[in-house]
């Protein structure tokens, strides 16, 4: 629509009739919304938000003021509080960390008292760079030492070159082979051995002493020399004072014979009998001069329970044995006979 030959009021008039150019029923539809709520609704919307707005309160920051019935415990807050550090401990543990001092870094300054820790002061490590200032060190990095006199050591005694060389030593070395070890079936060394080597002079050289094969000197006789004129015997070694038991054992009504002792090497016999048994025994004492054909010597010996006899003999035998037995069982005990030799 446009109006022709208005004044300028006119014209401003057209301008906002222009501007305002929309139908009546778009104006509806924009302010119903897609719900397509009334102006109604809108105001019982606004009216009940505004209900609950009037219940807020706030202080004089403008901030909200809560009354909260009850709070939930934050899973961090696992502690009392009241196990925390206060208020005037932080501010004691500030007041001193406030007297430290950082350079750019944050490096802290340390401020160290030479004389109460002991620290070498400048004027000592100065007097200590002139002595190291004189030292001088080869290419390796050893101390370069001109001594103007080196005392003789007390242990230097003798002059070194009076003393065993490297080549002694090696050549005597090479006398003793590696270690091996001993054993019986050691072969004849070549070299330097270090172990026991039995020798024998032959009346020209040493020889080595042979043994069989379970390790017994082996031993050959050349020659006897010649025995003289008349009856000669060759005794025989034997064991002075030695003795021999004939019984030791339980003896009943049943005569027990005991074992043969041989005494041919020896000279006056003692006989010892003891009976540890309740009830007599009864001992005979024979001699053999080979062993097996028998004689008495002495029958008939009794031992009460208990008790022993002691018996010598003068004479020569060459074999002693005993025969015991009792008149009544015995219940416990037993019967010791012992033929020694008293010279």
């Amino acid at each position: 629509m446009a109006l022709v030959g208005l004044d300028f009021k006119a014209q401003k008039l057209e301008r906002i009739l222009e501007q305002l150019d929309i139908k009546l029923s778009e104006l509806r539809d924009a302010l119903i919304g897609i719900d397509s709520r009334t102006l109604t609704d809108i105001y019982d919307i606004l009216n009940d938000i505004k209900a609950k707005t009037n219940k807020l309160s706030f202080d004089g920051n403008n901030y909200l003021q809560v009354n909260v019935k009850s709070i939930v415990n934050p899973s961090n807050l696992d502690v009392a509080l009241s196990t925390r550090a206060s208020e005037s401990t932080v501010s004691g543990i500030k007041s001193k960390t406030d007297k430290l001092t950082f350079d750019g870094n944050s490096y802290l300054y340390v401020n160290i008292g030479a004389d109460s820790v002991g620290i070498a002061k400048e004027s000592t490590l100065s007097g200590i760079k002139t002595k190291t200032d004189k030292l001088t060190f080869d290419t390796s990095n050893r101390l370069k030492v001109n001594a103007e006199a080196v005392a003789n050591p007390s242990n230097l005694d003798v002059k070194l070159g009076t003393r065993a060389s490297e080549s002694t030593l090696s050549s005597f070395s090479a006398k003793f082979p590696s270690a091996t070890a001993l054993s019986d079936s050691l072969s004849n060394p070549t070299t330097t051995i270090v172990g026991s080597a039995l020798l024998g002079y032959d009346g020209s050289k040493f020889r080595r002493v042979r043994v069989d094969t379970s390790g017994r000197i082996k031993t050959a006789i050349d020659s006897l020399p010649s025995l003289p004129s008349g009856s000669n015997i060759i005794g025989g070694v034997f064991a002075d004072y030695d003795t021999g038991t004939s019984i030791n054992q339980q003896v009943s009504t049943t005569e027990v014979v005991g074992n043969s002792i041989d005494v041919r090497r020896r000279g006056r016999k003692i006989i010892y009998m003891k009976n540890t048994q309740n009830v007599p025994v009864y001992i005979t004492i024979e001699g053999s001069y080979n062993g097996s054909d028998w004689y008495v010597i002495r029958d008939n010996i009794e031992v009460p329970p208990d008790d022993y006899r002691i018996g010598e003999l003068d004479e020569a035998y060459g074999y002693i044995r005993a025969r015991a037995k009792t008149t009544t069982a015995p219940s416990s005990g037993s019967v010791l006979v012992v033929v020694g030799s008293m010279t």
